[in-house]
């Protein structure tokens, strides 16, 4: 019985460690994307009935700040998202090795 529950676990926390790399792995190369214009043609449509440069110039200052916003938010929470996954995926590797020596113990006390 003791020795189908460590295999279980162990299969277990096999599959976390390879899901948090598979994440990890993915999250690596697809940079989070943050939408800074809801409504595309609203905004086309406000460029086009501005009447002056410096109208324009305040739009695209707006623009340009919450771009910068989302930009900053979205690599903090990127990183949190990469920091946590390493994290999971140290303990993951902590519980086989425990995993590991708990089962060579339960194997040592029936061999005597």
């Amino acid at each position: 019985m003791h020795s189908n529950l460590i295999n279980w676990l162990a299969v277990t926390n096999r599959v976390i460690f390879a899901l948090g790399l598979l994440l990890a792995f993915y999250l690596v190369l697809s940079v989070p994307a943050t939408t800074v214009v809801s409504d595309r043609q609203g905004e086309l449509a406000r460029i086009e009935v501005a009447s002056s440069v410096s109208e324009l110039k305040a739009i695209a200052s707006g623009l340009a700040m919450i771009g910068n916003n989302a930009t900053r938010i979205s690599q903090v929470l990127f990183g949190i998202v990469i920091l946590t996954l390493v994290v999971f995926v140290f303990l993951s590797i902590l519980n086989l090795v425990w995993l590991r020596a708990l089962k060579r113990l339960r194997d040592e006390r029936h061999d005597t």
